[in-house]
């Protein structure tokens, strides 16, 4: 409202314009002109109050909108969309009017100020802002385990009943569903005992061989082994394949070898080439694994064969023996 007043300098010998770029305010609050002309020899010329009104609307909407003052000066003003307080001043027909309807306006808006904003001291402004940070930082901290417990910690764990729930049901199929996207690391030991459990009895096993399987899967079973079967649920048979080796099993090893196999030739997504390379690696790692498997057979069958002669020796060894006693015994007591 303070460029209000520069219609003073109207009647001055000199020209000027109300280009925000032109126009500053000094610690007071008093408004100065940068740049101005003398009349008849420099740009701009001289203007009446007319003018300095339109320039004075150009120069408020300038500062109230996003638009340039000389687009605004040059037929903008007319034609944009703005407030209701803007409209009022477009619409103003002279000077005084204008300054009627931003005094207005200043003293509504410092009546608002008044009942809804409170004076504070520096001091007080800083101390309020570092509380409110601490406070946040706090609140933060506070809320990531709440999120961790109710989003992540206890979906968690009602997974792993429901799936104790279906074991107990005897219902596999469920445990198996219920715990499909649980990685293997981040399953509990009794829930891998319950999903390899699952996983074994809904395989292509003869009665036989589940049985025999299943004896080894127990609640004291090494956790290593219950991965290898989860593994080979899954169809993760490179994760199967390592877990058999860290066991030392060549037949876990054999088998999940087999099942990586077929797993190769249903892969349509590989070519032909690198098809039959991926399966002569596996053929050479099962050739080797199987001779494994057969030298430590017959091994076993040398023992066993040697532990049997030994038994053998030793009782005909003690039968020769009583024999003898027994004769000695005899022929004393005829003397």
């Amino acid at each position: 409202m303070n460029v209000l007043d520069l219609d003073k300098a109207l009647s001055l010998s000199v020209n000027f314009i109300l280009h925000p770029s032109n126009l500053f305010l000094t610690k007071n609050a008093t408004a100065k002109i940068a740049y101005r002309s003398l009349p008849g020899i420099m740009r701009p010329e001289k203007f009446g109050p007319e003018e300095f009104l339109y320039q004075f609307k150009c120069f408020v909407f300038a500062l109230l909108t996003q638009h340039d003052y000389i687009e605004l000066y040059n037929g903008a003003i007319s034609i944009i969309e703005v407030s209701d307080f803007l409209k009022s001043i477009y619409h103003a027909e002279t000077i005084q009017a204008v300054r009627d309807i931003i005094t207005i306006d200043y003293e509504q808006q410092v009546e608002v100020e008044t009942h809804t904003l409170a004076k504070v001291s520096r001091a007080k402004y800083k101390l309020y802002k570092y509380i409110s940070v601490w406070l946040g930082a706090l609140s933060t901290i506070l809320l990531i385990p709440l999120v961790y417990l109710v989003f992540i910690h206890n979906p968690f764990k009602e997974k792993m009943l429901a799936a104790d729930t279906s074991f107990i049901k005897v219902d596999y199929n469920q445990v198996i569903n219920r715990l499909e996207h649980v990685k293997v690391s981040k399953l509990p030991y009794t829930q891998k005992y319950e999903l390899a459990y699952s996983y074994i009895n809904g395989m292509s096993f003869s009665e036989e061989q589940r049985e025999v399987i299943l004896n080894n899967v127990t609640l004291k079973t090494d956790e290593l082994y219950l991965d290898y079967w989860i593994n080979i649920g899954r169809g993760l048979d490179d994760d199967a394949i390592d877990a058999a080796k860290r066991l030392d099993d060549s037949d876990l090893v054999i088998y999940a070898i087999v099942q990586k196999m077929d797993q190769v030739r249903k892969d349509n997504s590989l070519s032909g080439k690198d098809r039959e390379q991926k399966l002569s690696e596996l053929q050479t790692d099962y050739d080797k694994y199987w001779k494994d498997r057969k030298t430590a057979l017959t091994d076993e069958e040398s023992k066993s064969k040697n532990s049997n002669n030994h038994s053998t020796n030793s009782n005909k060894e003690s039968s020769e023996s009583s024999s003898t006693t027994a004769s000695t015994s005899s022929k004393t007591k005829s003397r």
